[in-house]
């Protein structure tokens, strides 16, 4: 595993859902979601769909580093893989097993 990989810890959240955090200093929001549902499902980086098929990756990026990530109610939530990914501005990810397709519908919020 590379160095870049062992910046993303994921752990059980109680539920069927997983939770992730990584180090915005070495990989981006987008390789961090990848990363960990490769852990998550067991299968390869290589193995799973392209993530920028489902979201804008270089916006997602933007929006949860360079400074920006210190905003902490800004959330984005999509489908990719079998599961419901919710991006927060504090670093986490949140990985839900889907229970329907949600026809590839992102929303963005603005919590507090």
């Amino acid at each position: 595993m590379r160095a870049t990989e062992d910046a993303v810890a994921v752990s059980t959240n109680g539920s069927d859902g997983y939770r992730a955090t990584y180090d915005s200093q070495l990989v981006t929001p987008s390789y961090a979601i990848v990363v960990a549902l490769s852990k998550v499902t067991g299968n390869g980086i290589t193995e799973l769909g392209p993530l920028n098929e489902d979201v804008d990756t270089d916006a997602l990026n933007t929006l949860f580093t360079g400074g920006r990530k210190s905003n902490g109610g800004t959330v984005v939530s999509f489908h990719f893989e079998g599961y419901t990914v919710k991006v927060q501005a504090d670093g986490s990810i949140a990985l839900e097993p889907d229970t329907d397709s949600g026809d590839g519908q992102i929303v963005a919020s603005q919590q507090g």
